[in-house]
């Protein structure tokens, strides 16, 4: 039976799950990763709880190792991880070796702020992923976090001008991300970016995006149109394989709906459920209120685990955090300075 694996952060560590649970005659497995006829899909860790683990350049040789073993491999760009670098595994896998997105927006969440490894020893678990530079420069000023909360959301990075230099810049780097790919992401997200929101935080993707990638493996291991929608519905994705935007559908134009007071030209969509894979357990805000450069209606709370969490909460948890970590948080002060003395 060939063998296949997913190499990546936690988007290819879904999509190795979707592949696993798959009970189609072409793909196959299960916890162990065995099963029937078709490929065998191999359980590997994620790239950066590797790269994290006690042992990083032994678990991240180990997982270029399994690499080598396989019939064919689905990696994510690779750049900072040793032997599973992309450059150093494609000469050695040749044409096993397959490329698949790592999208990512900032434009949706301009306040977010990845400072790299931590500063310090955790004492306990933050209140999530990445940090806010807004809150973060709050917590310098001093300012309780109620007025935290007002200031994000007039805060200038949602205003209409900054979010179209976020876009720009979120399009650029995202064709730059997407060039040489097997399975991409870039077509869909233009089609729908402004249509309804396409990821949970920046580097999180929604249904849409993940019906996508599993669509383009899919298609990758030769399986057909029938088998390709089936697999999608079976995966959780309740909206059917991705589709365009209807062919009448007029093109959102952000200044019609300024003069016309609405948000665009079409009435958004209601938000679907998320199913058991998807990432919308842990949400970041959308601040839409400052522009019409979205049709759908904006979120002003993060979800974490599965629980809403107003701006307020959210950054007396960081205050209280940062209280814990102070290293951390002169670490994040400094980047949060040098990324807004960049804008």
């Amino acid at each position: 039976m060939p063998t296949l694996m997913l190499l990546g952060n936690c988007v290819a560590q879904r999509l190795e799950g979707l592949l696993m649970a798959s009970s189609g005659p072409q793909v196959s497995g299960d916890a162990a990763g065995t099963g029937g006829h078709g490929w065998r899909v191999l359980r590997v860790t994620p790239v950066h709880q590797a790269a994290t683990g006690p042992d990083p350049e032994g678990a991240l040789a180990a997982l270029a190792a399994q690499a080598e073993t396989c019939d064919l491999v689905f990696s994510q760009p690779l750049f900072n991880y040793g032997p599973c670098n992309t450059a150093e595994l494609a000469p050695r896998l040749g044409d096993r070796l397959r490329l698949i997105a790592a999208p990512n927006f900032e434009a949706y969440f301009p306040d977010v702020l990845a400072i790299g490894p931590p500063a310090e020893p955790e004492r306990v678990a933050r209140p999530f992923d990445w940090h806010s530079r807004i809150l973060v420069l709050c917590k310098a000023a001093g300012t309780p976090p109620e007025e935290a909360a007002a200031l994000y959301l007039a805060h200038p990075l949602f205003r209409e001008r900054a979010v179209a230099a976020a876009l720009a810049r979120t399009w650029e780097t995202y064709a730059r991300r997407e060039q040489g790919l097997h399975v991409g992401t870039l077509e869909v997200a233009r089609q729908w970016y402004a249509r309804e929101p396409l990821f949970y935080t920046w580097n999180h993707p929604a249904e849409r995006l993940m019906a996508v990638m599993l669509d383009g493996i899919l298609r990758e291991l030769g399986m057909g149109e029938a088998a390709r929608a089936a697999e999608l519905l079976r995966a959780g994705w309740t909206g059917g394989p991705p589709e365009a935007p209807p062919a009448d559908a007029p093109p959102l134009d952000p200044a019609a709906g300024k003069r016309e007071g609405r948000a665009g030209p079409e009435a958004p969509a209601p938000e679907r459920s998320a199913p058991e894979w998807s990432f919308g357990f842990n949400r970041w805000p959308i601040i839409t209120r400052h522009h019409r450069l979205f049709a759908f209606p904006g979120r002003e709370s993060f979800r974490v685990a599965g629980t809403e969490v107003d701006l307020a909460s959210m950054a007396l948890g960081w205050y209280n955090w940062y209280d814990l970590h102070p290293q951390t948080f002169r670490a994040a002060l400094a980047a949060a300075a040098k990324k807004d003395g960049g804008r």
